[in-house]
C-alpha cells in the first residue's frame, strides 16, 4: 500500500506517530518534499539515516524547498522503480523531479522543488541545485509523460500549481515559474490524485488535489 505524507523538516518523531506505526512490510512511505534528514553529514545524521533506510517500508521523498541540495550531489544516480533516483540508503530513496516510476502498481510522477521564504540568507544555498527547475527539467518532466500517453496515476510535490496555489493563500503574490508549469502540466496530462505538502497544511482541495503534513494519507486509487 502506498500512503502519502507531508514535511518532516528532519523530525524522527514524525515516524512515531500512531499513523505512521501502521506502516507494514511492503509498505510505501512518499514525503513530499523538505525530507530535511540530509544536512550537515555528521555521525548522529548518518545513524538516523541508516535508521531510516533499515525500516520495513520503504521511506521515499522529492526534493523541498528547505533542504542542503549539495548533500543529495553526493549520492550516484541509479535505477528505481523504472526511473532515476538516488538510493540515499537500504529503503530511503530520492525520487527525482521529472521522473515517472512503477510503484506498487501505479504509475507516479514525482517533481520537488520550491523556494524557501529564507533562500537568500542560508550559506546552503551557495553553489547548489536550483530549488526550482532548469528549462531541462521542464523539457525532460514533458518528455516523460508524453512517453506515458500523458498519464499517470498519482502525481507528488513539494509545490502546486498556480491555481491551487491560488486557491490556498488567495493571491498571486511569490508566484514563480515552478507554479505555472505545474499547472501547464495539470492542464496536459490526465491523472487521478495529486499530493503536495508546501503549505503545512493537511486539507482535501478538491476531488484530485490533496495537501499533506501530518496526516499520512493511504492512496485510495
Amino acid at each position: 500500500m502506498i500512503y502519502i505524507t507531508g514535511d518532516f523538516h528532519g523530525e524522527y518523531e514524525k515516524f512515531r506517530s500512531a499513523e505512521m506505526r501502521k506502516l507494514k512490510k511492503g509498505d510505501t512511505l512518499i514525503i513530499c518534499g523538505d525530507f530535511g534528514f540530509l544536512w550537515d553529514g555528521g555521525r548522529a545524521e548518518n545513524q538516523i539515516i541508516k535508521k531510516i533506510g533499515k525500516k520495513k517500508y520503504k521511506v521515499l521523498f522529492v526534493e523541498g524547498a528547505h533542504e542542503n541540495y549539495k548533500a543529495f550531489d553526493e549520492y550516484p544516480d541509479s535505477e528505481v522503480f523504472g526511473g532515476e533516483g538516488k538510493i540515499i540508503y537500504g529503503n530511503l530513496i530520492m525520487l527525482k523531479r521529472g521522473n515517472i516510476y512503477e510503484i506498487e502498481g501505479k504509475k507516479v510522477l514525482a517533481f520537488g522543488g520550491g523556494i524557501g521564504e529564507y533562500i537568500e540568507n542560508t550559506e546552503l544555498t551557495e553553489g547548489t541545485i536550483s530549488r526550482l527547475p532548469t528549462e531541462e527539467d521542464m523539457e525532460r518532466t514533458k518528455a516523460n509523460i508524453k512517453a506515458q500517453g500523458d498519464e499517470v496515476d498519482l502525481v507528488v510535490t513539494h509545490d502546486c500549481p498556480m491555481l491551487i496555489r491560488g486557491s490556498i493563500i488567495g493571491n498571486s503574490e511569490d508566484m514563480n515559474h515552478l507554479h505555472i508549469f505545474l499547472q501547464v502540466l495539470s492542464e496536459r496530462m490526465r491523472f487521478k490524485r495529486w499530493y503536495f505538502g508546501s503549505y503545512h497544511l493537511d486539507r482535501q482541495i478538491s476531488s484530485a488535489y490533496r495537501a499533506v503534513y501530518d496526516d499520512v494519507v493511504k492512496v485510495d486509487i
